[in-house]
């Protein structure tokens, strides 16, 4: 069972997979991801923030690059951008 697979079902997971363990260990296994998790996200908040010169220097490049026509796949460099416009500003 892959939980990458669009089709993952957590019920079924959790039957097949944790069928041994109590309700509680659970509810504490999903808060320690719950936490896990929020840790990671600010950690990724802190990179961007205390690089965010070196994103900026990078955006100009690719902004350089582009104005040369020096990039060939601007649909590349479209998705980049708005995967970084979405996840961090």
């Amino acid at each position: 069972m892959d939980t990458a697979e669009e089709e993952f079902n957590p019920a079924l997971f959790l039957s097949m997979v944790h069928h041994t363990m109590k309700y509680e260990d659970l509810d504490t296994a999903k808060d320690n991801l719950k936490q896990s998790k929020k840790k990671l996200n600010n950690g990724m908040k802190t990179l961007v923030k205390d690089n965010m010169d070196k994103f900026i220097a990078a955006k100009d490049e690719v902004d350089k690059l582009m104005e040369k026509g020096t990039l060939i796949n601007l649909k590349s460099v479209q998705a980049v951008e708005d995967t970084y416009t979405s996840n961090f500003l």
